[in-house]
């Protein structure tokens, strides 16, 4: 059998094959991503920016043209229709949004963010799905949600604890196999045949380790020196499987190195490794995956920083790795509700952003329950040193420690100068305000009457002048002791205030407020109406130092609304130091400044030989509101942080939540009783074996997703998993030793393929490439090169000296290197728990001509000396590449290559590369 093709015929096989692979294509769950994109993308940006002019529920029509529906959409208005679905370059919504035409430009106030015009251009690109079916479908909400009826789905009933079915044949290996087989009979069919030991050991090692086995480990499985349990027990004992399956966890965390889509130093994580790392680690650990999940979430509540295990504070980079979308805090929150309920339980909450579930029963309100608990937390900037790189320097780790705190030294002096100048700024404004009100006393106004709001150094507010009126007044009502004088004062004649308050001073002066009593004390008596307004802007000054509560208060009450006329950065000043908000306004000569320390401070970081974890802090709690139709400038009705309503009665602890609630929504997420999480995840280990899961919509188990075919046996794999402590290695081993997935994946029985092409019963096993990441990492282990290295800072993928595992290959959002794209490798901008098959001539165009493939290709050629006999070398390198000895027609082949003047070695170490049996799983 010819098995080495030339490049043409090989690229030709790859092509077919894929097509092979993915043209059984599952039509609703593509359009499930679509819509679920739509809800979560576009419908918020309609809804926030169109409908007000664009909708029958706000009754305009304006250029005859509705959004509010898909119909509308496609009709058009005067101009045309808005979209050509497919077309974005086509579509006069694109054109209107991209502000390519002068004439027509919408919204016409503002222009989109980049962001939200990308969005609606991929959405475009991709159909437009559109759940709308009708003309002026309410934004804000649906008729009711009916629990009731929602709880009836299976997959919001608890797991049905039924037996196996009796089935006692040789071919049964364990339950699993009964279920498979109870389904085969019905309609008839046997099961396939059992893949031969070496296509066997080879898929162990790919499905567990993501690494290839070598000749001799080939060999000696064949000749049956270890059974498939001894060989599945070594494989999880390897370092290798936690990178291997950590790899697939990284997908569902979004994991990247860098927090947004732009370039800046600013915006990169140096220490987002120590969260993959922790993650390798937890999967060698067999850490059980309700523990694993519990310290994603709340990490912080569970454990304490100076504990033992205080490493695990970096699970939090569950929460912290995703996009920061600029400090959108809407946006942020967003990301992590939908990471939690989606990732992990296959509900989409996050489309009840803007309304009620159109589908399931999840209204607006639960979305902003967990809206308030995220919400109460923020990335920390100050992350905790858990412990330091393996193999690091002592000498480089102790200059590391002298340099940082030689530039937190340097920020600490910064802080403490921004916040003089701030303080200074608090001060001149409140003398300039109550310079205004005391000229607007009646006895003390100017000739003309009029007093001027614009000064030579700001230009008083109408609001806060109002805001220190109604301050004044209501002192003067109480007849507050502190406010006593400058009563005193409005009411005397403007020439008669000094002698008045001299007579005060002389008689009332041990009397008087302390505060005014000791601005006294050193200074003449006020003359005018405008040094009694100096003399208390000296005082709230003071006031605005000190730290006890009625100074803070008084302090507060003065300052706090003044926040327009700062710039707030809540990341340069530690909220411990401040007592008025206002003090935190900095000058952008000061900001950028500071911006620069910090980022040099961030620098140091990068390749630091410390670890440090990407934790949360908390914040102020936030009481959750309703935004009307996700706009946070329209709060509506109050919700509590507590759990989901649909699953309340299946939660230890379903709230409200007098905290955050992050502790509380982990122990809920991974509760025995809730009937989602277990099955999701049980689900997504059966997709990565079999290459397609009992439920195909691996993250949406709502109610648009039909009851699986094989619905018994996902219900026993969860009790299964639950029963045994949650551990992902035992779950492993019971799926691995299964008959069904030892089948063969070749096609015998044509009846089955006829009236089962997508292989939903399970009557032979899938065949599937490797992806991305088992393709790169596979050819550099069968080249000799690969660098086994663990853990440490992330490494670019396209440096020629980098030769570790993909997993530990750098990350860019904003540049995401285009190759591992082609393969299907996520984006890392939202919790991926499938990668979708594709096939593009950039696969194949990688294996003929990317340098990568060219290095592996000599290095391969090196291992072996260059003297010895053809066949020889041809076989060992058959014996390095496929594991195997090459078969009479291959070595001809060999010999037919070679008799070309211009054949070389390298060449042909290509050639074997490109083979199909290295990449594919059979």
């Amino acid at each position: 059998m010819n098995r080495l093709l030339p490049f043409t015929a090989w690229t030709l096989t790859l092509l077919t094959g894929v097509l092979l692979l993915v043209a059984p294509l599952h039509l609703s769950a593509a359009e499930g991503d679509g819509i679920a994109f739509f809800e979560k993308h576009v419908r918020p940006v309609l809804v926030q920016h169109c409908y007000e002019c664009h909708s029958l529920k706000d009754g305009k029509k304006q250029g005859n043209l509705l959004l509010d529906s898909r119909e509308g959409l496609l009709q058009g208005g005067d101009s045309g229709p808005a979209i050509v679905p497919g077309d974005p370059a086509a579509s006069l919504l694109v054109q209107a949004i991209r502000y390519a035409d002068g004439g027509l430009e919408m919204p016409p106030k503002q222009k989109l963010p980049e962001e939200a015009i990308r969005q609606l251009e991929s959405w475009v690109a991709m159909g437009a799905p559109d759940p709308r079916e009708s003309r002026g479908v309410a934004a804000g909400g649906s008729p009711g949600v009916d629990f009731v009826k929602a709880r009836q789905h299976w997959a919001f009933q608890p797991e049905k604890d039924s037996p196996p079915p009796k089935i006692a044949v040789d071919w049964v290996r364990q339950d699993i196999d009964r279920y498979v087989l109870a389904k085969l009979r019905d309609r008839g069919w046997s099961p396939g045949v059992e893949a031969d030991r070496a296509e066997l050991i080879k898929r162990l090692y790919a499905t567990l380790t993501g690494l290839p086995p070598s000749y001799e480990e080939v060999q000696a499985f064949t000749r049956g020196e270890r059974t498939v349990e001894e060989t599945i027990d070594a494989l999880l004992k390897s370092p290798q499987y936690g990178e291997h399956w950590g790899r697939h966890w990284l997908d569902v965390a979004r994991y990247a190195d860098t927090m947004e889509v732009v370039f800046d130093m600013g915006r990169v994580y140096p220490f987002a490794h120590t969260y993959r790392d922790w993650v390798i680690q937890a999967h060698n650990a067999d850490l059980p995956m309700n523990r694993f999940i519990e310290l994603q979430i709340a990490a912080d509540k569970l454990i304490s920083a100076d504990c033992k295990e205080s490493g695990d504070l970096a699970a939090l980079g569950f929460l912290t790795v995703g996009r920061q979308f600029f400090g959108d805090q809407q946006l942020q929150v967003d990301d992590q509700i939908d990471v939690v309920t989606r990732g992990l339980m296959g509900l989409t909450v996050a489309c009840s952003r803007c309304h009620d579930h159109k589908f399931e029963a999840i209204p607006t309100a639960d979305y902003y329950s967990l809206y308030g608990v995220f919400a109460s937390s923020r990335p920390a900037d100050d992350m905790p040193w858990i412990g330091y790189e393996p193999n690091h320097d002592p000498e480089k780790a102790a200059t590391y420690h002298e340099e940082r705190q030689k530039r937190l030294v340097a920020i600490e002096e910064h802080v403490v100068e921004c916040l003089a100048d701030a303080r200074k700024h608090v001060e001149d404004s409140a003398r300039l305000y109550l310079n205004y009100l005391a000229l607007q006393e009646p006895n003390h106004r100017p000739q003309n009457g009029q007093v001027s709001t614009s000064t030579s150094e700001i230009q008083l507010r109408p609001a806060i002048i109002e805001r220190y009126t109604k301050f004044l007044a209501a002192k003067k009502a109480e007849a507050d002791s502190l406010f006593g004088l400058w009563s005193r004062a409005a009411a005397m004649p403007r020439d008669g205030v000094e002698s008045g308050l001299t007579d005060l001073r002389r008689k009332e002066g041990d009397i008087l407020h302390p505060w005014l009593a000791a601005e006294l004390k050193d200074r003449k008596t006020p003359a005018s109406m405008l040094e009694v307004s100096d003399l208390y802007a000296q005082v709230f000054a003071r006031a605005s130092a000190r730290a006890d509560a009625e100074a803070v208060a008084m302090a507060e009450k003065l300052f706090g609304e003044q926040s327009a006329l700062r710039v707030t950065r809540l990341d340069i000043i530690d909220d411990s130091r401040v007592t008025v908000p206002l003090i935190r306004t900095i000058t952008n000569k000061q900001f950028f400044r500071f911006n620069g320390r910090r980022q040099g401070l961030h620098a140091l970081e990068f390749g630091a030989p410390v670890k440090r974890a990407m934790v949360l802090e908390p914040r102020e709690l936030v009481e959750p509101v309703v935004f009307v139709r996700g706009d946070p400038k329209s709060p509506g009705q109050r919700v509590s942080r507590q759990f989901l309503q649909i699953l309340r009665d299946r939660a230890p602890d379903p709230g409200p939540w007098p905290d955050d609630g992050r502790l509380q929504l982990a122990r809920a997420t991974v509760a025995d009783a809730n009937p989602l999480t277990a099955r999701v995840l049980v689900n997504r280990v059966w997709a990565l074996h079999f290459g397609r899961g009992l439920v195909p919509t691996l993250d949406n188990f709502g109610v648009n997703t039909p009851e699986p075919e094989h619905a018994a046996l996902l219900d026993h794999l969860a009790l299964w998993f639950k029963r045994h402590g949650w551990s992902l290695q035992a779950l492993h081993r019971y799926i691995l030793t299964s008959a069904t997935w030892q089948q063969s994946s070749r096609v015998e029985n044509r009846e089955a393929a006829q009236g089962d092409p997508e292989n939903v019963l399970l009557w032979r096993q899938n065949p599937r490439r490797l992806s991305y990441e088992g393709i790169r990492d596979t050819l550099l282990s069968v080249s000799g090169n690969l660098d086994r290295r663990m853990g440490g800072p992330s490494l670019p993928i396209d440096a020629a000296s980098n030769q570790r595992r993909t997993v530990y290959a750098y990350i860019d959002r904003f540049t995401f290197q285009p190759l591992p794209r082609a393969f299907g490798a996520p984006l890392a901008e939202t919790a991926v728990l499938e990668r979708k098959q594709t096939l593009v001539p950039q696969q194949a165009l990688f294996m003929m001509n990317h340098p990568f493939v060219a290095r592996q290709a000599s290095a391969l050629v090196s291992r072996f000396a260059p003297g010895t006999l053809l066949e020889q070398r041809v076989t060992e390198l058959y014996r390095a590449v496929l594991a195997r000895d090459p078969e009479p027609d291959e070595l001809q082949l060999a010999r037919q290559f070679f008799e070309s003047d211009d054949a070389t070695w390298t060449d042909y170490a290509q050639a074997l590369l490109m083979n199909h049996e290295l990449i594919y799983l059979r």
